[in-house]
């Protein structure tokens, strides 16, 4: 399963990894992982309770983490 479940994710990940180096984070591979580590969490808490879990917050409250100024 694991191995499958890294060729899945792997490219997305590698994406994720260069995302974080070009924005210049101190340690990309912990800012990627922590991000999968986000979504994890969210999609559990959707499937449990989908009525009450604020899925839009969240995923707004995850670009304003991560999407830094990119207006320039």
């Amino acid at each position: 399963f694991e191995k499958d479940f890294m060729r899945l994710f792997e490219p997305m990940m590698k994406v994720l990894l260069t995302y974080f180096e070009k924005q210049g984070y101190k340690d990309p591979m912990v800012e990627m992982r922590l991000l999968f580590a986000i979504l994890d969490g969210i999609g559990m808490h959707y499937i449990v309770d989908p009525e009450h879990f604020p899925l839009n917050e969240a995923i707004n409250r995850i670009k304003e983490i991560y999407i830094k100024n990119n207006k320039s």
